[in-house]
């Protein structure tokens, strides 16, 4: 009889896994997912964000009709969205209860702002020809929360946040 036999009987069998854990179906791999994606475009937009703050206090408030004062606020919200992004990520990665919470406020900030601030561009420019490029930049600025608000409103996803172990 070899040590790999398939016939041996038990030569050194398997410990017994506690009934409850040994009933329940594995966590669902979306929160880590998403919450890795989370964090890492979140620091992305930190790094950004903190980049931008940086290189354009000089020209606050100076401009056509308050453009740029308008782009340093965008700037601002952006950083917080960011870093508030990087919370919810580290919440999804732990499968924290909060988790799902945390990323449905970040998508539906992030939605709201764009919308916001690209409505207000449009508006402060007249409509001019660059209106279909910002309505452009709004729709790809919303995909990501968008996908962040389908994938993690899942009911399995929100299960393996719910679980305790």
């Amino acid at each position: 009889m070899t040590p790999y036999d398939p016939y041996a009987q038990n030569q050194n069998p398997l410990p017994m896994m506690p009934p409850s854990v040994a009933n329940e179906t594995p966590r669902s791999g979306v929160p880590k997912v998403i919450g890795i994606l989370m964090i890492i475009f979140g620091l992305l937009g930190v790094i950004a964000g903190f980049n931008g703050l940086l290189g354009g206090m000089s020209t606050f408030g100076i401009g056509h009709g308050g453009v740029l004062a308008m782009m340093q606020v965008s700037k601002l919200v952006g950083l917080a969205i960011a870093v508030f992004e990087v919370v919810a990520g580290v919440k999804l990665v732990n499968y924290r209860t909060s988790g799902p919470s945390f990323a449905n406020i970040y998508a539906i900030s992030n939605i709201a702002t764009t919308l916001v601030f690209g409505l207000f561009t449009i508006a402060m420019l007249g409509g001019s020809f660059v209106g279909p490029a910002i309505v452009f930049g709004m729709l790809i600025s919303v995909a990501w929360p968008v996908v962040v608000l389908a994938l993690v409103n899942q009911p399995r996803a929100r299960a393996s946040c719910a679980r305790t172990f």
